[in-house]
Parts: structure tokens; sequence; C-alpha cells
């Protein structure tokens, strides 16, 4: 099968920022809009898939956001990582995959099943987009490792900050000078492992310093 680039028949943006990871053929991006015939809205603080549980189903988000995380004997929580529109949920290479992680809604989420790739297909496809976006959640993994482990506050806010600009805008030429940001401190704070109290400090000291400012949620 011969891929082609993305076709304007895929007029969903959250599909298109998908399709954007690697060439599809036709009959690929048919299968990526017809999933758009069966969407659900889960409203927010509501698991989409709980750790050590199977998933029934793999999904993609259209709208809002999710995050995976894990809360301890004692109560904290720990985000790894935050889901955005095109993104993946289960979407997995061997059968009867269980949750590594619980993935909850952090606003309203819209999501569509994923459709299986076609038959036979390696390397080319939706299943080399599925591939790609696999390795890109490594990458987003290793990065928040690498933030967690060496940065300071104030470098950790920042280096997140772009991630997020760079995750919501794959594809794009170029980036706004905002972005909607349904994060709160506390949230913040859960994923970058600060306080609430030291995340408002560093908020504070970036938008002195005129690098960044989160308020009213938009990030600029």
């Amino acid at each position: 099968m011969t891929a082609v680039p993305v076709p304007a028949t895929i007029d969903h943006p959250a599909l298109r920022r998908l399709a954007a990871l690697s060439p599809l053929a036709a009959e690929d991006s048919a299968l990526l809009q017809g999933a758009l015939r069966t969407t659900r809205t889960v409203p927010a603080r509501r698991d989409l898939v709980i750790e050590g549980r199977p998933i029934d189903q793999p999904l993609i988000i259209l709208d809002g956001w999710a995050f995976r995380s894990r809360i301890l004997n004692d109560g904290r929580r720990l985000i790894f990582d935050f889901l955005v529109p095109g993104d993946l949920v289960g979407v997995c290479a061997h059968r009867n995959p269980v949750a590594m992680t619980t993935i909850s809604t952090l606003n309203a989420v819209t999501v569509c099943p994923a459709p299986l790739p076609v038959a036979d297909q390696r390397g080319e496809g939706l299943a080399e987009v599925y591939a790609v976006s696999h390795s890109l959640e490594q990458r987003y993994w290793l990065r928040q490792m690498t933030r967690l482990g060496r940065l300071t506050a104030y470098e950790r806010v920042i280096d997140w900050a772009l991630e997020m600009f760079e995750r919501c805008h794959v594809g794009a030429t170029t980036w706004p000078a905002t972005l909607r940001l349904p994060v709160t401190q506390e949230v913040l704070g859960d994923t970058l492992g600060l306080t609430s109290v030291h995340v408002n400090r560093t908020l504070k000291a970036l938008a002195r310093d005129g690098l960044l400012q989160i308020a009213g949620g938009t990030l600029t």
C-alpha cells in the first residue's frame, strides 16, 4: 500500500494532529474519519482506564485533557503526563492489554474508538502512526524523568510549558502566543513534584522575569 499525505477528508483537528505523525493511505484516512461516528464525552474527574484493569477499548482523545497518575498509600499523587487531543489511550501491540496507570479526565473529554490498522500493515499507514505516537509517549516520559531528577523548580515549569506547547501543536508551522491550560497549581505540583506553595512562588518568579505566565486558565 502506498502512503499519501493526510488528505482534506480528515477534518477533525485532533485526527489531523494524529495523522501528521506519518503519511496515510486513503483507506487509513477513511478509518480515522469513520471513527467519528462513535464519540462520547466523559465528564471531568472520571477515570478512562484504571491501573491493573483490562483496557476494554483503545481510544483517541478528540477534545479535552486527561492525565496518567498513580496515588500512593498515604494519598499523595504523582501525575506522569497529560494526554491532549490527538493522543491515544490503550492502543497496544498485544492482545488483552492491561492499564499500567490510571488515566483520568482533567476536564470534559470527548473520545472516539481508535480503529484497528489494516491487516498485515507494518511500517506504514495507521500502524506506523500508532507506533510513532507510542515512541513520542516514551520520549515524553523520559523528559519527565529528567525534569524530576535533575531540573530546578524554575526549570521544570519552563520545560513542561514548552513541552505542552509542542504537543498541542504537532504538525503546525507556527505556535500561537497562548495556550488554553485546564491545569490548577495543585495539578501542576503533582506533575512536577512540587508543593502548591512552591509552584505559586515559582510561577511568580517566572512572570516577574517575563518568561511565562499562567493565569485564568491560559499559558502565555
